[in-house]
């Protein structure tokens, strides 16, 4: 392909393209009959991105299991949680419950080593005066 600035020289007024030079300005661009390829269309990656996030999103699925809910990863398709799953939930520990926000990376459901945890609320078990229900 011939560079724009380059074929507008050899047409410039007074001037007189050869022949070779024709034909290099008609194969730099293409004819209406001629099908585009593809991969030399510019922004067809973002297109082809945000068609997948499109279908992915769709696809999304969340699932109200007890007190936890799961944001099922779009590959995932059981109705239980699969590791991949993001997941909110209330994870019982020796001093009260924490509620976290975070992805399943599979063992044991109310063990929180078995998430990558990225949002998480301590609830203590010690009431607090004139609270008989627990702190916060």
């Amino acid at each position: 392909m011939t560079d724009k600035e380059q074929i507008k020289q050899w047409f410039k007024t007074g001037e007189t393209p050869t022949q070779e030079q024709f034909w290099q300005w008609m194969d730099s661009y293409f004819h209406k009959s001629e099908k585009i390829p593809i991969n030399q269309i510019e922004g067809i990656i973002q297109v082809y991105n945000a068609i997948n996030e499109t279908r992915q999103m769709q696809r999304i699925r969340v699932i109200p299991k007890g007190d936890t809910l799961v944001y099922k990863r779009f590959s995932n398709i059981a109705p239980a949680i699969e590791a991949g799953d993001f997941v909110k939930t209330i994870i019982n520990v020796p001093q009260g419950d924490i509620y976290i926000e975070g992805v399943y990376l599979g063992g044991d459901t109310h063990s929180i080593t078995s998430y990558d945890v990225v949002n998480q609320i301590y609830f203590s078990k010690v009431p607090r005066e004139g609270n008989s229900q627990g702190a916060i």
